[in-house]
């Protein structure tokens, strides 16, 4: 993952290679570390359910050491309240081939809520097998990985997987 690191506008990029004068970019990257995990639906990339909820954590969304990208997703509600919809994880439970299950929602009331929330989660309903990316940026590549790990259990869904071993291979160099 190299694209959140690029500093150079990317629109400007483009237009400079439509227009023939790429040679007078200078690409410019931050000296950080990105670490991008997919998180997909259960049974891709054969078949798998769709039209299931996922609920994403307005803080997962403002921390700046984080960016999600959205691919197999469609919107529902705006937001919903956060109480009673997930309280603290489990440990995540780690499944045959290094893939980790994401904790799915608690059950509550929070269609009920969702008019009255000031903040909490954001609801997506999964379309697509591959759902959304979460990407970690950070000075070392452990800490990257470490945070994205950390910070993925703000992502709730009964369908969601990852991989739990992405990144670890840089480690060893």
């Amino acid at each position: 993952m190299i694209l959140p690191l690029l500093e150079n506008d990317l629109y400007e990029i483009c237009e400079a290679i439509c227009e023939k004068r790429i040679h007078e970019i200078s690409l410019r990257w931050k000296k950080k570390y990105a670490v991008a995990v997919v998180l997909a639906s259960k049974g891709y990339p054969e078949s798998f359910e769709k039209d299931c909820s996922v609920f994403v954590d307005f803080d997962l969304l403002r921390d700046e050491k984080l960016r999600l990208y959205f691919a197999g997703v469609k919107s529902v509600e705006k937001k919903i309240r956060d109480d009673d919809i997930c309280p603290p994880p489990p440990p995540p439970t780690y499944m045959e081939g290094a893939i980790t299950e994401v904790p799915p929602p608690s059950p509550s009331t929070y269609m009920e809520r969702a008019e009255t929330c000031a903040d909490g989660f954001l609801h997506f309903k999964n379309i697509g097998g591959r759902v959304m990316s979460l990407v970690s940026i950070d000075d070392t590549l452990k800490n990257a990985i470490d945070y994205v790990y950390k910070k993925i259990v703000l992502i709730k869904s009964e369908i969601l997987r990852y991989r739990n071993d992405i990144g670890r291979k840089g480690l060893d160099l």
